[in-house]
């Protein structure tokens, strides 16, 4: 637990990149900890490690299928890949598993901006 806590501070101070590795650490020493995990995935997505952050966040999910935040993670690392209508999957994941969710609505509506989608866009900003 040690090392996820030292984690979550290094992310505070905007030391990503250490944090990445006490997560990870974190991760190997106990495999079930489902949250360790998807910090690392999300912290993976802030350095701009998208296929490892992908992968993190799934195993995250795979572990606990209703974690609305690591689909919205998921999601957007999925968007940063190319992967854009499994991004809105996952989006829309978060979004059933918590109504309302901010993160999620604001980006499945950046996503439609970004392909084009206007109409859709605007029908998930109206929900904010």
């Amino acid at each position: 637990m040690g090392l996820f806590c030292l984690g979550i501070a290094l992310e505070f101070e905007g030391m990503v990149i250490s944090a990445c590795e006490h997560y990870r650490e974190a991760a190997i020493l106990c495999p079930t900890h489902f949250r360790a995990l998807k910090l690392l995935g999300s912290a993976l997505l802030g350095v701009g490690e998208y296929k490892a952050a992908v992968k993190a966040l799934e195993e995250a999910i795979y572990m606990k299928i209703d974690y609305a935040d690591a689909h919205c993670d998921l999601a957007s690392a999925l968007h940063a890949i190319g992967d854009d209508e499994n991004a809105i999957k996952e989006f829309q994941k978060a979004i059933d598993l918590k109504p309302g969710h901010v993160d999620a609505l604001y980006n499945l509506a950046g996503l439609y901006m970004d392909m084009g989608r206007y109409q859709q866009a605007s029908e998930v900003y109206n929900v904010l």
